[in-house]
């Protein structure tokens, strides 16, 4: 009877031995992990940043001055409600915004810079263009828009880029598509954006 229940004594601290090593091991790993994971994260955006800054940069000198554009690089926190759940999104943004008077003006900005960003070779295509609405993009003086989707070649981080004219004063329609541009005062944005998660707040 003492020799079985030696036995099982034996037992169950073998197990819990085995137990308490495991979540160890389990802790150890994860601690050892977090710098890699955060390295190879860092490493990602880092690549990001420098690949969309060179198009920035091609951007500026075929803008020559006439176009005030804007680079960004932002982390924010993401949230579930009110609470933060530690992770961000982080995104890089090249951005202009310019008032125009005719659909030929549309037109000659998407054809300065749209090929720029298409034969970037970091920008691998996801989908081909899409005008909003066909019938209009790039013909009639109306609210519209073109976009399309790229992956970036070294990070693996999607990427778009988005051409919409606009009303330049806001007005309910704003975002309608096919409304009449008011009074011929419309407003051209043109956005080149790419963002993923991440573990920190990298920019």
């Amino acid at each position: 009877m003492t020799k079985n229940t030696n036995n099982k004594k034996k037992l169950i601290q073998k197990i819990l031995l085995i137990t308490i090593s495991i979540i160890a091991l389990t802790i150890i790993g994860y601690i050892i992990l977090i710098p890699i994971r955060n390295n190879l994260d860092h490493n990602r955006f880092e690549k990001l940043n420098t690949q969309t800054k060179t198009v920035f940069q091609k951007i500026e000198i075929a803008s020559n001055n006439t176009d005030e554009w804007s680079y960004k690089a932002s982390c924010t926190p993401n949230m579930t409600g009110w609470a933060k759940t530690g992770g961000y999104t982080c995104t890089t943004s090249i951005s202009m915004e310019k008032p125009v008077t005719t659909v030929q003006e549309v037109n000659d900005l998407q054809a300065k810079y749209y090929p720029i960003i298409d034969n970037f070779d970091g920008f691998i295509q996801k989908t081909e263009l899409d005008p909003q609405l066909p019938n209009d993009f790039g013909k009639n003086f109306v609210v519209s828009s073109a976009e399309k989707r790229y992956t970036e070649k070294e990070s693996k981080i999607e990427c778009s880029y988005l051409l919409a004219l606009e009303q330049e004063i806001e007005t309910p329609n704003n975002f309608i598509h096919s409304s009449t541009i008011d009074s011929n005062n419309g407003k051209i944005r043109i956005i080149i954006d790419c963002a993923d998660e991440a573990n920190k707040s990298w920019y």
